[in-house]
């Protein structure tokens, strides 16, 4: 088994935790590396109009869907990205659906799928993959947020490679949807 990282991929939210970093700084030296290679290898080798599955756990995640759902649309692979949903039985749906409904009727490469019991994130994960068609599989925690092109690092990680896993090293901020 070989577990690869592919240099930092966006930020996480971590309530107690404090870090200095020069943000404008890391994202001029990561705008500038060729993105557009990698995206062309993509295209070229995937047959399927969705190239990765991204499973979306809900559970008390209105307050944060606003910056997610933003940063989510933007992300450079969105389009060729399917988005699964899953509510969790969540206590907030009704606030977290006013969000999500909308996002998914707007991009037909997003479902939503509400449960009538909370299986627990593991279990959501799970009906994520069982539910899964396309060669990469990731999830997302709505607290967390990504560079444009922290998918692409990942996938890049992956293609005629080895590697059966990547994960994306992150800054760790303390202030939610930095």
């Amino acid at each position: 088994l070989k577990i690869v990282t592919n240099k930092l991929t966006g930020f996480i939210y971590e309530e107690h935790s404090k870090q200095d970093i020069n943000l404008i700084e890391f994202l001029d030296v990561q705008r500038n590396k060729n993105i557009k290679l990698i995206l062309e290898i993509l295209t070229n080798k995937i047959k399927n109009d969705y190239l990765i599955t991204e499973i979306v756990s809900l559970y008390k995640a209105d307050k944060f869907l606003p910056k997610f759902l933003f940063n989510l649309e933007n992300q450079n692979l969105f389009k060729r990205t399917k988005v699964l949903f899953i509510n969790a039985n969540s206590p907030n749906k009704q606030e977290e659906e006013k969000y999500i409904k909308p996002f998914v009727e707007k991009n037909k490469n997003c479902s939503y799928i509400m449960l009538d019991k909370d299986p627990g994130l593991y279990g959501v994960w799970n009906l994520g993959l069982n539910n899964s068609d396309t060669e990469f599989v990731c999830n997302s925690n709505v607290d967390d947020l990504r560079f444009n092109f922290g998918t692409e690092l990942l996938i890049e990680s992956l293609v005629d490679k080895d590697e059966i896993l990547s994960y994306g090293d992150t800054y760790i901020s303390s202030e939610p949807g930095v």
